[in-house]
């Protein structure tokens, strides 16, 4: 296949045009002052166990969120816990609809409960703990998801959690 000067032009014209595009959402969603997320159905099962959480993919038929992905970015700001991660991350936050239990902690033996989940990838790990500079707070310089669950039906953050492991998947 020959290319000629006007295919090329063209082609040149669709790169740009495909970048400028993605540049405007970015851009104008939060000159416009609304947050910006990137929402992503959750593909497979995904189960963190060192935090004893399982998130599924919503049954299609039965699931019906009251919020929507930004809503559920909004009741994050809100209640933000802990606060600044839309602050530390370089990328927008990426909110998936999932059905969530728990095996571990405050909300272990929670009814499977429809949430969106919602992902901050790149976030500094912050180790304390009473082996650490006598309990003070220090920067690892480790970046890892942070992940923020928030109720689908009342905008309620149900946990926080940070981890570098990945889930398994199936």
């Amino acid at each position: 296949m020959k290319v000629t000067g006007k295919t090329r032009v063209g082609l040149l014209a669709v790169v740009l045009v495909g970048l400028l595009a993605g540049s405007a959402y970015v851009f104008l969603g939060r000159a416009q002052g609304l947050p910006v997320v990137n929402e992503q159905p959750l593909a497979q099962t995904e189960h963190f166990r060192n935090a004893g959480n399982r998130f599924e993919p919503p049954p299609a038929a039965t699931a019906t969120a009251k919020l929507t992905a930004t809503d559920a970015y909004k009741a994050y700001l809100a209640d933000a816990v802990p606060p600044g991660l839309d602050k530390e991350t370089s990328q927008p936050p990426v909110v998936s609809l999932a059905t969530y239990t728990s095996e571990l902690g405050e909300n272990a033996g929670i009814a499977p409960t429809l949430v969106w989940l919602i992902k901050f990838s790149d976030i500094p790990v912050v180790e304390f703990g009473p082996d650490l500079n006598k309990g003070s707070v220090t920067a690892s310089g480790l970046k890892c998801p942070f992940y923020v669950i928030i109720d689908a039906a009342t905008g309620q953050r149900l946990e926080s959690f940070q981890t570098c492991d990945s889930p398994t998947t199936s």
